[in-house]
């Protein structure tokens, strides 16, 4: 989804604020758990380099990052990380090519893609990462307005334009509001544990209700 509104900067600088703790958090967490290091090979699928900027400002090991993006750079890299446009349903790299494979707020964007992008994060290396946003927290992180993704999606392409913080800030037009409800599957940790069944699925918790959930892969 690729929608750009009057009002930009200001919705992206309140993801950064409200996000910036969980992906400060996040980020500990992946290097305390699977233990990254500067020599490993990591494919970042769907990535930004941003992620990694974080990482890098927490003082942590910076492995050697492949980002797979179906858009081109748009951002400064860090030295030790590369850009490849592609898709992440048909990964162009042979099996177990790599050490670990980190996927971030990805899979809830590419419907029934999600079973192939799965499949090809377990050929290519044999750990992984990976996060999405839960059905059952009360704000939709996209939107950022709370319980409308819990509406029919012909609900909730009527309410987008108005009740809706992002609604508010990108003035989406109603073919745009059908565009990001067609998008968007928000998922629960049963659906993740069908993509990963051998995979150690956690919940990140905020205020004692599920925020997100992860498939752990740490197979050796």
């Amino acid at each position: 989804m690729e929608i750009r509104g009057p009002h930009q900067e200001i919705y992206n600088a309140i993801l950064r604020v409200c996000f910036g703790y969980f992906r400060r958090r996040r980020v500990a967490f992946i290097w305390k758990t699977l233990r990254l290091t500067t020599d490993m090979r990591v494919l970042d699928v769907g990535g930004m380099a941003q992620f990694w900027g974080v990482a890098e400002g927490m003082g942590l090991p910076i492995p050697d990052v492949t980002i797979l993006n179906i858009k081109p750079a748009s951002e400064r890299l860090l030295s030790n990380m590369k850009w490849i446009v592609g898709d992440g349903g048909d990964l162009p790299f042979p099996e177990q090519s790599f050490d670990m494979v980190v996927c971030n707020s990805v899979i809830e964007h590419v419907g029934s893609k999600r079973e192939r992008i799965a499949e090809e994060i377990l050929r290519v290396a044999p750990r992984h990462f990976v996060q999405t946003p839960c059905k059952w927290f009360p704000v939709e992180v996209h939107l950022m307005s709370p319980f409308i993704h819990w509406l029919p999606a012909r609900v909730r392409v009527k309410l987008i334009r108005w009740c809706t913080v992002w609604g508010w800030l990108m003035h989406p037009t109603p073919a745009q509001c059908r565009e990001i409800v067609d998008e968007i599957h928000l998922l629960t940790a049963s659906e993740v544990r069908k993509l990963f069944p051998r995979s150690r699925v956690v919940t990140e918790r905020f205020c004692g209700m599920p925020k997100s959930i992860y498939a752990i892969g740490d197979q050796r």
